[in-house]
């Protein structure tokens, strides 16, 4: 048995127009719903009507209900009840509702709650009706967790940093690796492997904990702690009101009024001073015939966030065979056109080095003063490889973890190895031009999110050998200062 929920929102217009404008939405759910064989229904939203008032719109819905077998719930407890306010004229109205099949129905659950929530700017208030359907026989889609991430803003990083050492203090060393003075000994692989593994563990744990995660994209760039701090203040205003009895005058219901103004002010400030910042940068691109940074800026304001997955590639379609088509694509490109010539430059690195230069140089330990400054550079607000592990999980992670990623990372330079998760990276696919064919499979560049220990661990390389790296004169791409 199916079930089709449709959101209803009727402006404040003439009757005739609302009414024209009641018929079409409410008809065309019923067609749909003959073609997707569904049997029930749940409207819910504004209809700018009150329930058992005497005019043309609320007599169309009673008969609309009563034709189609739907019952029209109430809202609230009756009494001084409304769903709609306005608090500076003084006017308030109970006109939004749910439409429900009978079915659905319960003789205890034939009235909708009406929630007055302290965060809540809009001058509609939020309806709630709880209702028991059966259970799905598949399993519910959950959100992604590569949609998700972590708000390290919102998170206690004092609380990550305690709870991070807890979980570190509680790893066994492995004292024999740690110890081993063997060039390249390979019998220390697997416990390398598990020491790294559990410090990543300890990471993921502390943030479930200490930090909470969003949807991608959910909060507003603009928005500031001043605005936290007056929305909790709506909300303390409002429940003082509540427990008040609701009053529509005095200065209780005054002071709230007047908390969830400039609430709601301060939104549209924050919000139109965002807007004037960046107008004042695309000026200042523009001054500067800076055309580079001027579309950079445009396209990550109007064009980054709109672009969809698509769902036709090549001519496939369905998201299997589009995830399909980038993987054979991308395989394609790590494949070696010359297979000869690829295991004649193998045997040649191979050569180089297993070449006996006659002077042994002892492996340097990796201390915790390079470690630091290596850390330091790490770019935060980036997004993690396929470990999960971000910048901010090793910036905010404390002394303590510092000391032990000196002490794996020593391990790994001194054994010549590197844990599985360093030779993995995710390719995301990026679009070349928005306004191409999405559908063309070569209107793809890859972009590859390698773990950010694996990056950490690079820059304590170079911070040891850079001096002894060098590459071809011809080469500008990659190169400070020429590229």
């Amino acid at each position: 048995m199916s079930l089709l929920t449709v959101s209803i929102c009727l402006g404040a217009t003439g009757r005739l127009t609302m009414l024209l404008n009641i018929k079409p939405q409410l008809a065309v759910c019923i067609v749909l719903s003959i073609d997707m064989w569904v049997v029930l229904f749940l409207f819910g939203g504004d209809f700018n009507v009150s329930k058992g008032c005497s005019n043309i719109c609320c007599k169309f819905v009673g008969n609309f209900c009563e034709a189609n077998n739907i019952a029209w719930l109430d809202s609230g407890d009756g009494g001084d009840s409304y769903t709609y306010h306005s608090d500076v004229n003084c006017h308030y109205s109970l006109i939004d509702y749910f439409l429900s099949s009978h079915e659905l129905v319960m003789e205890e659950n034939r009235t909708a709650s009406i929630l007055v929530d302290g965060d809540n700017t809009s001058d509609h208030l939020a309806i709630m009706w709880h209702i028991n359907v059966a259970r799905p026989t598949t399993k519910a889609r959950s959100l992604p967790e590569s949609r998700l991430k972590l708000d390290w803003n919102r998170g206690d990083i004092a609380a990550y940093r305690s709870v991070l050492s807890s979980h570190l203090s509680d790893i066994t060393l492995p004292t024999d690796a740690l110890n081993c003075s063997g060039s390249c000994c390979v019998d220390h692989f697997p416990q390398l492997e598990s020491y790294y593994t559990s410090v990543i563990a300890s990471l993921h744990s502390a943030t479930k904990l200490t930090v909470p995660t969003v949807k991608a994209g959910f909060h507003k760039h603009w928005w500031t702690p001043e605005l936290d701090e007056l929305k909790q203040q709506c909300i303390d205003a409002t429940e003082l009101w509540k427990a008040n009895g609701k009053p529509r005058s005095g200065e209780i219901n005054s002071n709230r009024v007047r908390i969830k103004l400039r609430y709601k002010n301060a939104i549209k400030e924050a919000a139109c001073s965002s807007d004037k910042a960046f107008n004042d940068t695309l000026y200042e691109h523009l001054c500067k015939k800076d055309t580079v940074g001027f579309w950079k800026s445009w396209r990550k304001r109007f064009c980054s966030n709109n672009l969809k997955p698509t769902s036709i590639l090549n001519g496939k379609v369905g998201e299997h065979n589009v995830r399909k088509q980038f993987t054979d694509h991308f395989q394609a490109v790590f494949t070696p056109n010359n297979s000869t010539a690829e295991n004649s430059y193998k045997e040649e690195v191979n050569r180089m080095l297993n070449l006996d230069t006659g002077e042994k140089l002892p492996v340097p330990f990796i201390n915790l003063e390079c470690v630091e400054t290596c850390v330091s550079r790490l770019k935060c607000n980036k997004a993690a490889g396929c470990d999960g592990i971000m910048s901010e999980h090793i910036v905010y992670g404390g002394k303590d973890l510092l000391v032990h990623l000196c002490l794996v990372f020593s391990a790994f330079l001194r054994h010549c190895f590197v844990p599985a998760d360093f030779c993995v990276g995710l390719i995301i696919p990026l679009l070349k031009n928005r306004h191409g064919d999405a559908s063309q499979l070569n209107m793809y560049r890859g972009i590859t999110l390698s773990s950010t220990l694996s990056k950490l661990f690079e820059y304590v390389m170079l911070e040891l050998f850079g001096n002894s790296l060098q590459s071809d004169s011809l080469q500008y791409g990659f190169n400070k200062k020429l590229s």
